[in-house]
């Protein structure tokens, strides 16, 4: 059976595009959906950070990649309405992380 690919930066941002677009107002399957492709690419990541010693630097960029996945969790569970603005932002953050990964060999 063939090794399955991690999710790549843009399919995750395509499923918070998705949710930024559709705007639904409580957990629906468009959440999971993005918080388990967002997990599979922090997990490959992960391994690619593990592989490389983990250098300070990208332990950094792990941290922040980990502060993008508590977002997009307060937005799947909120109180009240979604807090759009903070996916907003963390979509953002994402973008300028993966970015960072994919230059230093970690996606």
């Amino acid at each position: 059976m063939p090794e399955e690919q991690p999710p790549s930066a843009e399919m995750v941002l395509r499923h918070i595009d998705g949710l930024l677009r559709r705007r639904p107002d409580r957990e629906t399957r468009d959440f999971s959906a993005a918080t388990r492709c967002f997990t599979a690419y922090r997990d490959h990541v992960t391994g690619r950070i593990r592989d490389k010693g983990s250098p300070p630097l990208s332990l950094e960029r792990l941290a922040k990649l980990n502060a993008v996945l508590s977002a997009l969790y307060a937005v799947h569970y909120p109180i009240g309405s979604p807090p759009w603005v903070l996916l907003e932002k963390a979509r953002d953050s994402f973008a300028a992380l993966a970015a960072e990964f994919s230059m230093a060999g970690e996606a």
